[in-house]
C-alpha cells in the first residue's frame, strides 16, 4: 500500500549556486527557543496573550 505525502514532486528553491547549509549558531539559536516554548501549556498561554492582558471582570 502506497501513501502519497505530497512532497514527492518538490524541488529545491536552491541551484547549487548558494551555500544552504545554516550556520551552528543559528541551529544553536533555534534549538534554545524551541526548547523555551516546549512544555504542555507554554504555547496556549503565548497565544492566549497575543492581543493583550486577559483580566478576570
Amino acid at each position: 500500500m502506497d501513501f502519497e505525502t505530497g512532497m514527492e514532486n518538490l524541488t529545491s528553491i536552491c541551484d547549487g549556486a548558494c551555500d544552504c547549509s545554516p550556520a551552528p549558531a543559528l541551529l544553536a539559536d533555534f534549538k534554545r527557543a524551541i526548547h523555551a516554548l516546549g512544555g504542555k501549556w507554554k504555547l496556549e498561554i503565548l497565544f492566549a496573550l497575543m492581543n493583550g492582558a486577559v483580566r478576570f471582570g
